[in-house]
């Protein structure tokens, strides 16, 4: 370069991408038409999302409960470390920074619609001080600059879900439509609001749990399901799939396709059992919602990123909800923040062949603790009940080897062991099993009727 050249100026910084977080409750692993397992269930949209991204064979959640597995996604920390083992022990301790904290600090808009349920309720209120402020506790003061949280219809809004700025968020607002349309009509208000900046919309979607009610348009596609539940269950996931395809339509007309990460998971697997069961299902896999069997934590999980990610994958190792801040926080050129549990996704899901992410997953609820490791998977019970599962099998926790593998129980259970002695409080789950735990565990033969 010659006397009294000039550089060129440097390339601008890549533009971080849109994230969009879909969070189902109670939305049985089955229950996914590309999964091939329940063939009344109609997803189109979803289906088109995994062909356009990555399906995962194995997706996890860090509980078989709400507000511990939401816990545990919105922090990116196992949410036992806090001592927020189940529903009773919340609300989200105030000083832990939530997955929309990171964002914002990234330069990220925030926004979400749907079901928060880290907040104060009547299943947790009584760990709090009667003085407490209890709006300290919701979206609006965790870190989204916009929300629309609610369940049914009452609603606390910083927005209508038309756009409509609400000037008093601290009071509900009431709105008597679909809980489904209304969360997908606000997202899609606050991506026309904000497309002109990287945003970060999470639409945890009240559905499908009780109780069950959808829009008569859903209904009518599933006019021949005899079971009412199923019939019901059905139109809410017709309904919510729906909504992912009018989001994904916005964005395509906003020319933002190419430009937004979308996670589509569950909460937890579908209730089954008696009066709890909301029609949803885990076909082929063993148990229900409260349980750690794959019933109760393996979900629907899918990431799309067209163009950085590849599409029609299908990845077959363990991944978990821990994972999906370290992605979010990766995939918008951030460094990885400390304290974080989960692993960054992108380098797994790039490489050819796609590499496993993860030794070993990790659970304690209520009176269950559990290990994945590889083709393995260790559940002991709170009444001393050690359950090993080969992962291979092709019904899946259907046969009890423990007995047959001591050392790789042992083995194991040392490793689980180590893992729960850093929970608040430290140690394995104990005590007497749930009525409907013994009823599952002693229908398949794992534990006698009489076990203490």
């Amino acid at each position: 370069m010659g006397p009294g050249a000039t550089l060129p100026p440097p390339p601008p910084p890549p533009t971080p991408p849109n994230v969009i977080l879909f969070f189902t409750d109670d939305h049985g692993f089955a229950d996914l038409g590309i999964h091939g397992q329940e063939a009344d269930v109609q997803t189109p949209h979803t289906d088109q999302l995994a062909r356009d991204g990555v399906l995962f064979e194995q997706g996890y959640v860090t509980a078989p409960q709400c507000s511990p597995s939401r816990a545990g996604l919105m922090t990116g920390v196992f949410q036992a470390r806090f001592g927020m083992d189940n529903n009773r022990q919340g609300p989200l301790p105030l000083e832990l920074k939530t997955m929309a904290d990171h964002m914002r600090a990234l330069g990220y808009r925030t926004g979400m619609a749907g079901k928060w349920h880290l907040d104060v309720d009547q299943n947790n209120r009584q760990n709090l001080p009667s003085s407490t402020d209890e709006s300290l506790y919701r979206p609006g003061a965790r870190g989204f600059d916009e929300f629309f949280e609610g369940r049914r219809h009452s609603w606390f809004a910083s927005h209508t879900a038309e756009g409509e700025p609400v000037p008093h968020a601290e009071h509900p607002i009431q709105d008597q439509r679909d809980r489904i349309g209304l969360a997908t009509a606000w997202s899609q208000a606050f991506i026309r609001r904000h497309h002109e900046q990287p945003f970060f919309l999470y639409v945890p979607y009240f559905a499908p749990h009780v109780p069950l009610e959808a829009p008569a348009q859903d209904l009518e596609v599933f006019a021949g399901v005899s079971e009412e539940k199923r019939r019901i269950a059905l139109a809410m996931i017709h309904a919510m799939d729906r909504g992912v395809g009018a989001i994904r339509d916005t964005l395509a007309g906003l020319e933002l396709t190419n430009r937004t990460l979308i996670i589509y998971a569950g909460d937890n697997g579908a209730p089954t059992i008696d009066h709890l069961a909301n029609g949803s299902l885990n076909t082929l896999l063993a148990g229900e919602k409260g349980m750690l069997t794959e019933g109760g934590i393996r979900v629907p999980f899918i990431l799309s990123w067209p163009g950085t990610l590849p599409e029609g994958a299908r990845y077959p190792h363990m991944v978990s909800t821990l994972d999906l801040l370290p992605t979010m926080r990766a995939a918008a050129s951030a460094d990885p923040a400390p304290g974080l549990d989960g692993k960054n996704l992108l380098p797994a899901l790039q490489s050819t062949p796609p590499t496993p992410v993860h030794e070993r997953l990790y659970w304690r609820f209520l009176t269950q603790s559990a290990v994945r490791e590889a083709d393995w998977k260790l559940i002991l019970l709170g009444d001393g009940t050690e359950l090993l599962f080969d992962m291979r099998a092709p019904l899946l926790e259907r046969e009890n080897l423990a007995k047959e593998h001591a050392d790789v129980v042992d083995r194991l259970r040392t490793d689980l062991q180590a893992w729960a002695d850093g929970l608040q409080p430290p140690g394995l789950s104990s005590g007497p099993l749930h009525p409907g735990d013994r009823q599952f565990f002693s229908h398949h033969g794992y534990i006698s009727a009489g076990a203490p």
